[in-house]
């Protein structure tokens, strides 16, 4: 948790880019409960800024919600966004799990009707 005096310098240093400062005030929306729109807010900010955890968890999260679309073309939509995602993961830090996950969406996008 961010103390209330601090928060506002962190989310200052973070509105200009620093990494760091937006990995906290993700973890500090993550642990108060009914914050979790700031929470994924920051942790857009963090994908924005090539964050390769962030990028790899929202790869994945989108590749299983893909699974359970029954329309294609949003299923394809989101399978490309993964894609994008889990390659800008593996891009900022190599990742084997970031890497697996492109061999396996990849694969999934051949077998799509």
């Amino acid at each position: 948790m961010i103390p209330e005096k601090e928060r506002a310098l962190v989310e200052a240093a973070a509105k200009k880019g620093d990494l760091e400062s937006v990995r906290r005030l993700i973890a500090h929306y993550e642990a108060l409960s009914g914050s979790d729109e700031l929470a994924e807010k920051w942790k857009a900010t963090a994908r924005e800024l090539g964050d390769s955890n962030e990028l790899y968890f929202y790869a994945s999260s989108t590749v299983l919600a893909a699974r359970r679309e029954s329309d294609a073309a949003k299923r394809h939509a989101m399978l490309l966004d993964a894609l994008e995602a889990a390659k800008r993961s593996d891009a900022s830090k190599a990742n084997a799990a970031a890497q697996q996950l492109i061999r396996e969406v990849r694969r999934q996008m051949e077998v799509e009707p």
